[in-house]
């Protein structure tokens, strides 16, 4: 379900229709998150580390309700949640496949579900534009460290700037004096979310991360 909001009293009208000028108004955020308690959690419960991250990603930025903001016909609407949808590799394979599931009861329940998904209802990469719910995009690189990752666009589609899906993408983790960080990039949609709004994800991800025991 989705609500539209007023654009003519919401706050951020000025920013909406500064950035709706330009036609990719997307832009993209590197940063670093300490994932050492998630690791051992992941460790201790035998369950996916990508899933487990994927999760907890979810969580937080269903959280924030400029990330559940959408457009059309110039009207913006408020959604209930974004669901993710992820790439993912079967062993042996050299091309991946993608997952997309909502992101339902706790952190350990859906790790289980996103492996069975993954493994008995692989989705094609032409599936990302036929899903019902709003989705999250999640890719991971696990074989580099990133410090940086672009993402594709189709520059001649009109509604490019219409396109509100945030992308997360990250690369392997690496130990540093004795924690573990991995670098994270956040790309997003400058009418929606400024980077108040990218700082807000990346405390509540922190908490998320530290609040497991």
């Amino acid at each position: 379900m989705r609500k539209e909001i007023d654009i003519n009293t919401w706050d951020r009208k000025e920013h909406f229709e500064f950035y709706s000028k330009i036609a990719t108004p997307h832009y993209c955020v590197a940063f670093n998150i300490d994932i050492t308690n998630l690791l051992a959690f992941t460790r201790k419960n035998k369950i996916s580390f990508y899933y487990s991250l994927i999760y907890l990603c979810t969580q937080s930025i269903n959280e924030i309700d400029e990330f559940l903001l959408e457009t059309e016909d110039n009207k913006v609407f408020k959604i209930d949640r974004r669901v993710p949808c992820f790439t993912d590799l079967k062993k042996g394979a050299t091309s991946f496949h993608m997952v997309s599931l909502p992101c339902d009861g706790d952190i350990v329940e859906f790790a289980t579900n996103a492996r069975m998904e993954s493994e008995n209802n692989p989705l094609s990469v032409y599936s990302l534009g036929g899903l019902r719910e709003s989705q999250i995009v999640f890719s991971c690189i696990p074989w580099a460290d990133i410090t940086m990752c672009s993402n594709e666009r189709d520059y001649t589609d009109p509604k490019l700037k219409d396109d509100t899906a945030p992308i997360l993408v990250w690369g392997k983790y690496t130990e540093q004096n004795g924690k573990y960080i991995i670098n994270m990039t956040l790309d997003v949609n400058h009418r929606f979310i400024d980077g108040y709004f990218v700082g807000q994800f990346v405390k509540k991800l922190e908490e998320k991360i530290s609040e497991l025991n």
